[in-house]
């Protein structure tokens, strides 16, 4: 028992003076880190160029996912135009891997777009570089 206690009492006391070190610097503590700015790509002024681009080829882009999602579009046709809600468990019972794809695909683009800024794609600082060139 006694050699337990003298194995153990030099590491108990080693282990909180490592502790100590750390807690208390007082006189000698580092300043702590600011965290880093968050990115924006929209601040860049490509980015704010490839959205306006974005927004002006909206159309072709819409033709083209009628044509590689044609049960997604039929089911917001109808809901657009009929008023009837059509629920999502429809489009996975007709084309269950390929609406699980879209759908994988769309949440990882949003979470992609949220790291880097472009959540709204650029709308604010587009409406507010038009502000400036009007004035």
């Amino acid at each position: 028992m006694k050699r337990l206690a003298l194995v153990l009492a030099p590491l108990a006391f080693a282990s909180t003076a490592g502790l100590a070190s750390e807690i208390d610097c007082f006189p000698m503590c580092a300043p702590e880190a600011t965290p880093p700015r968050a990115f924006n790509a929209c601040e860049v002024k490509v980015v704010q160029e490839g959205a306006k681009l974005d927004a002006k080829l909206k159309p072709v882009k819409d033709v083209y996912e009628i044509a590689t999602d044609p049960t997604g579009y039929a089911m917001r046709t109808v809901t657009e135009a009929a008023g009837i809600h059509v629920p999502k468990v429809v489009g996975y019972a007709l084309n269950p891997k390929g609406s699980l794809k879209a759908e994988v695909m769309k949440r990882l683009r949003e979470e992609a777009k949220k790291q880097v800024g472009l959540q709204d794609g650029c709308a604010a600082e587009i409406a507010a570089a038009a502000a400036t060139t009007e004035e």
